[in-house]
């Protein structure tokens, strides 16, 4: 879907210095590999859904590049607020003020949320 393309676009935005500090990452089939290099990540710029979810679990500073209603939807409903930036009104100074403002959301607030989704159709179930 064009995605290093777009974020070759989007590093073309940054001045100089910035484009120097920025390593461009993709999973290559290997998900040991890209994990031990995920893992050691302190930011995450995520421009699809998966790596939003996956940095927030993991604490990472997550900034989310949205081109869905179901990436706001998620950043709304989280106890805690983090920015989000919609990919066809981007700035450098957005990025800039929601990475200097950022606060982690309590993540395990949003675990003990979802252990209980599905505690109504167990009941249900369990009844028949």
């Amino acid at each position: 879907e064009n995605d290093i393309k777009a974020v070759n676009e989007l590093i073309e935005k940054l001045m100089e210095d910035k484009r120097k500090v920025i390593k461009i990452e993709r999973y290559n089939c290997n998900p040991h590999e890209f994990m031990e290099v995920f893992d050691g990540v302190e930011t995450i710029i995520a421009t699809r859904f998966h790596a939003m979810i996956l940095s927030l679990v993991m604490n990472k500073i997550t900034i989310p590049i949205s081109y869905s209603k179901k990436m706001n939807n998620v950043v709304k409903d989280m106890p805690t607020s983090i920015g989000i930036i919609n990919i066809s009104d981007i700035t450098e100074q957005e990025i800039k003020e929601i990475i200097e403002n950022y606060q982690k959301p309590n993540m395990s607030e949003v675990i003990n949320l979802s252990n209980a989704q599905f505690k109504e159709l167990d009941n249900l179930i369990r009844k028949e």
